[in-house]
């Protein structure tokens, strides 16, 4: 659940074309935010065949190796309250039913974006924003979802109206992550930090932006956050270390890879350590493994232990949210040694460095590192990595 993604948007009430679909697929990324309009059952429930559209969908991006962010919606150009029903518990049915498809099969979705309401489906401009309204929302859905899909919503204003101060002190896990439309347009994110101290504002309420900042850099680390970053509407330019600081205070996860073109573009011209800022901030978003150290140890006495020493840290801006599970695979000249490995890369905070180590036989061959999800094993790259496992280097003994 980290990088790049794009959006592909479809109508529940027409059936998919998956041929012209593949086509549109972008390579490069892991991610996809799916768009499904359900603006057509604005009166009505949604239809046997529009969920069965719905099912096939998301069937076509786990195939396709993608974790999803789903976000269902009732407008698409910015009108929400001319496109959500007027029947508050025409939401709720609506909720209930795309939520019982979740509940029934997952697939690859990681997030549930928003709760149907506002414009765009981004919980703005809505009848249904109440603190009121969000709980009975949110509540509905979150039985469906499980412990494997995160529901998201836009301000940290809302996130704390659904989860109150002494849970957020107290627990270790939440159900509910955030996403941010709005990242760097304004000194508010376009109105997702408030003008007022949290002192001031109460917990239920927008607070300052350094303070909205400091409450991501707690919760973030507990639950993903992504979004569009966007150029700044009052023409105003930021430094590169004042983002990065920003976006490591956020724990970025993920980031829309089509907009704002105008600021994505700034970044690729960007220079920042050797490569573009744009590189740069694709490297880091959520986790980054690396490798700091390598190295083989001999314990000698009654029996003779080879041991393999790893030293790895997260450079990412966030973490690893999936359980994963690790092996080492020796490549020798006449047979291929598989070693399980007990580590785990979740949770590993940013710029941390953990030990881990493994015994080896006394072979000598290639190396390799392997990391995968432990749920469907999609490969966990590390920093420097493409497509294949981490090559740690020859081993031979003397």
């Amino acid at each position: 659940m980290r990088g790049w993604y794009s959006i592909y948007t479809f109508q529940a009430e027409q059936a998919p074309d998956f041929e012209e679909l593949k086509w549109c697929l972008q390579k490069n990324e892991s991610m996809a935010l799916i768009i499904f309009d359900i603006g057509y059952f604005r009166y009505d429930e949604i239809s046997e065949a529009s969920l069965s559209y719905l099912s096939q969908i998301l069937e076509f991006f786990y195939v396709h190796e993608r974790d999803v962010i789903f976000r269902p919606v009732y407008d698409r150009i910015g009108q929400g309250l001319a496109h959500e029903p007027e029947s508050f518990q025409l939401v709720m049915q609506h909720l209930r039913q795309i939520g019982a498809r979740l509940k029934d099969n997952p697939y690859s979705v990681v997030v549930f974006q928003g709760l149907l309401i506002g414009a765009w489906g981004e919980m703005h401009d809505s009848a249904y924003l109440s603190e009121d309204h969000l709980r009975k929302l949110s509540q509905c859905i979150l039985p469906y979802l499980g412990s494997e899909i995160y529901l998201a919503v836009r301000k940290p204003s809302q996130w704390r109206q659904l989860i109150d101060e002494k849970t957020f002190n107290s627990s270790k896990n939440y159900p509910i992550a955030l996403f941010d439309d709005g990242i760097f347009g304004s000194g508010t994110h376009l109105g997702t930090f408030g003008m007022y101290t949290r002192e001031a504002a109460g917990w239920q309420g927008d607070w300052t932006r350094e303070e909205e900042l400091l409450f991501e850099e707690q919760l973030c680390l507990k639950v993903p956050c992504g979004g569009e970053v966007l150029a700044s509407c009052d023409g105003r330019k930021r430094q590169a270390e004042d983002m990065l600081r920003e976006m490591r205070k956020m724990h970025l996860s993920y980031l829309n890879s089509k907009h704002d073109v105008k600021r994505l573009e700034e970044w690729k011209e960007m220079p920042w350590q050797e490569q573009s800022f744009y590189d740069y901030v694709s490297e880091h978003l959520g986790y980054c493994f690396s490798v700091s150290s390598a190295k083989l140890h001999i314990e000698h006495g009654l029996r003779k232990k080879l041991q393999l020493l790893l030293e790895i840290k997260n450079e990412g801006f966030g973490v690893c949210f999936q359980e994963t599970e690790a092996e080492l695979v020796i490549e020798a000249a006449s047979e291929k040694r598989v070693i399980t490995m007990s580590m785990d890369l979740r949770q590993w905070m940013p710029g941390e460095k953990r030990q881990a180590a493994a015994d080896l036989p006394f072979i000598e061959g290639e190396i390799y590192l392997t990391v995968r999800r432990k749920k469907d094993k999609r490969m966990i790259f590390f920093k420097g990595q493409e497509d294949t496992a981490m090559k740690l280097g020859y081993l031979t003994y003397q």
